[in-house]
């Protein structure tokens, strides 16, 4: 029986990102030898607008298992997962959620992509005996965004001024969603036109037109210019400002030009701020929360993390969130207790993992368990000694980031007053309250990507208080610890043996045929 490859698009995803996930589905589904469907979920933010290419959403979508659901970008190697996964799975339809942006997701049906989305060019006014030019300025969900605000006006003067040297008599037209901005910042440039605001299809159109094409970091951009790609393309060299959140995803093809301009702030930008936002009242009075991204995991980690809670902790009915940015593939979809939700990042996970209940254990896929341990074990604030006041003068902006987030942290604590400082990094269990957490964040104002809540919370909440001792072990021989914790460099194959020999059991949530990585 032929198999159903199903896109379901990420919630609320504008046009740029609706033809990605379709053209992905799409590919894969050629490979399979599947037959292709789609669902686009109901939206308060965007609409579905695949339409305008002739592609109505599926009539007679069938149930279908999601066998794939990623928060991060796209590359190959992530084709090839996903077609793993569907060949492997028993049901006969297939669901596949992920953002793909990136050619290399689509790049065996390129040609017929382009085919597919091809629009009638805009007729523009161009001056005689010259290039049109497109020029794509992304501003208005872009400004103040902490990963995607990279780009200035010096970086399209630098973009037209590398286009004036090499395309002939070039003549710019700026489609923008903010061409007030425009007008006050380029009002001095001769060869350019700025157009009044345009829809999504009418600026494809307008891009359509044009031979060459300057692009913010934008996937509306980049289809613009990929689709009627004749000529030179400019993008931002930073296209966002967490550098490696999403492993080896490249979304501008190598072919493309880079030009910088990008913000000023741009080496520290991993320390920027994320504004802290309530969400609603919790409806649980204890959870266990882990934070995870799954292009940084060096082997089962996680999995081996959960089965010590699963095996040691005591309360045995606490529900546990997952919040990452793929979900793990040995968690089974119908996982008791165990909840996985998509997160772009560290930063945004600490947001909503904090406010997942009254009182939150915080975890993180490298501690484990190693002996019967309740909330009472894990609530005192452990530290392991002092802070060297020498550590917090003005950080290298290229030293590692979460000493940059420490840093950050510390330095503002003594601003106010805690001068009493210690290091409360101890890679323990953390237990924190759900009103004093978001009290803390409210105080710092947001939250950094590298932020460190244990240094944040623990120092205004200090209660309690003592040095780390032989509870916790970071290496092979396990001895009489009751915590451990593991680094990458630590991460031996006898400590992997030890654990392996230690939670031998698969848990519950745990889908079945999934082998342990070696």
């Amino acid at each position: 029986m032929k198999k159903i490859l199903v896109t379901e698009f990420v919630p609320d995803c504008g046009l740029g990102n609706q033809m990605f996930e379709w053209a992905a589905g799409r590919a894969i589904a050629r490979r399979l030898g599947a037959e292709h469907k789609w669902v686009y979920k109901p939206s308060t933010k965007r609409r579905y607008e695949l339409d305008a290419f002739g592609i109505p959403l599926s009539p007679d979508v069938p149930p279908y298992k999601l066998v794939f659901d990623m928060m991060g970008k796209g590359n190959a190697a992530m084709l090839d997962l996903i077609e793993k996964r569907v060949r492997e799975s028993d049901a006969p339809a297939c669901g596949v959620r992920a953002p793909f942006q990136a050619e290399e997701c689509f790049a065996e049906i390129a040609d017929e992509i382009r085919c597919i989305f091809r629009l009638d060019p805009l007729p523009l006014n161009v001056p005689a005996h010259h290039t049109p030019v497109a020029v794509q300025v992304r501003r208005t969900d872009y400004v103040g965004h902490h990963r995607l605000d990279v780009t200035t006006p010096e970086y399209f003067r630098r973009a037209m001024s590398y286009m004036r040297e090499h395309v002939v008599r070039p003549h710019f037209f700026m489609t923008s969603d903010a061409p007030a901005w425009c007008r006050n910042t380029f009002r001095h440039d001769r060869d350019l036109t700025i157009l009044p605001k345009q829809g999504s299809i009418t600026g494809l159109r307008t891009m359509a037109a044009c031979k060459a094409h300057i692009i913010s970091n934008s996937t509306f951009g980049w289809w613009g210019a990929w689709l009627a790609e004749d000529g030179p393309v400019v993008v931002p060299e930073i296209w966002h400002f967490i550098q490696g959140l999403y492993g080896e995803w490249k979304p501008a093809p190598d072919r493309w030009v880079r030009i910088g301009g990008t913000r000023p702030d741009q080496k520290m930008a991993h320390q920027r701020l994320i504004p802290f936002k309530r969400l609603s009242e919790p409806k649980l009075d204890r959870a266990i929360v882990y934070p995870w991204h799954a292009g940084k995991a060096k082997w089962d980690e996680l999995r081996y993390s959960l089965r010590s809670v699963d095996r040691f902790f005591e309360d045995k009915d606490c529900p546990i969130f997952i919040l990452a940015n793929e979900r793990p593939g040995w968690l089974s979809y119908n996982a008791p207790r165990v909840f996985y939700e998509n997160q772009w990042g560290y930063a945004e996970a600490l947001i909503h993992g904090v406010q997942k209940a009254d009182r939150v254990l915080w975890m993180n896929d490298d501690i484990f368990l190693l002996k019967p341990t309740t909330w009472e074990d894990c609530a005192p604030p452990r530290y392991v000694g002092n802070v060297d006041t020498a550590a917090l003068g003005p950080a290298d902006p290229q030293s590692n980031s979460w000493r940059l987030g420490v840093v950050q942290v510390l330095q503002r604590l003594l601003e106010w007053g805690y001068d009493d400082q210690k290091v409360y990094s101890t890679h323990m269990p953390y237990v924190w309250e759900r009103e004093k957490a978001c009290a803390v964040l409210e105080r710092f104002g947001g939250v950094f990507d590298k932020f460190s809540m244990e240094n944040a919370y623990f120092h205004i909440h200090s209660e309690g208080s003592c040095r780390l001792g032989q509870e916790f072990t970071q290496g092979p021989m396990l001895g009489d610890a009751q915590f451990l914790n593991v680094t990458d460099m630590l991460l031996v194959p006898e400590l992997k043996e030890e654990l392996k020999a230690l939670l031998p059991e698969a848990a519950a949530w745990e889908a079945e045929g999934v082998p342990i990585l070696d």
